[in-house]
């Protein structure tokens, strides 16, 4: 089985420049967990997880600051996506085995990966893709 038959095609991303604001509302108005920093050409420049996200948010509230909530939207309002994106991305091509991913998940702990076809970022793997594969349905 190729990666292609069980990434995530349709997904969001943000180009380097986005503030993170916006990196924000996308997150608060999804369930996904992975957000692809992509530049004009749809190459893969990083990727902001909500781990990432989260991390930022709580700044000023773990410092119990007053009004943490409209402090960590104006801290949120200095950054931008490719200040806080991970740049340590792991990518594979369209045609490569869920086998090969599978064995990146494992020895390397990541939990995205993202699939590109001729360096353009096309879909993006997680273990939840792979464990919908594997879900049979349910007996009525």
């Amino acid at each position: 089985m190729k990666v292609n038959e069980v990434m995530t095609t349709e997904f969001e991303y943000v180009q380097p420049n986005t503030i993170m604001t916006d990196v924000a509302d996308i997150f608060e108005a999804a369930t996904f967990h992975h957000l692809p920093v992509l530049d004009n050409d749809k190459c893969p420049l990083g990727v902001i997880s909500r781990h990432d996200y989260y991390q930022l948010q709580h700044h000023f509230t773990r410092l119990g600051w007053k009004d943490p909530e409209s402090n960590n939207r104006h801290f949120l309002s200095t950054l931008l996506a490719q200040e806080v994106m991970s740049k340590g991305l792991v990518t594979l091509n369209v045609n490569d085995s869920l086998q090969l991913a599978l064995e990146i998940f494992l020895e390397n702990k990541v939990h995205s990966i993202l699939i590109t076809r001729k360096n353009k970022c096309v879909g993006v793997l997680t273990p939840f893709d792979i464990l919908k594969t594997l879900q049979t349905p349910a007996v009525p």
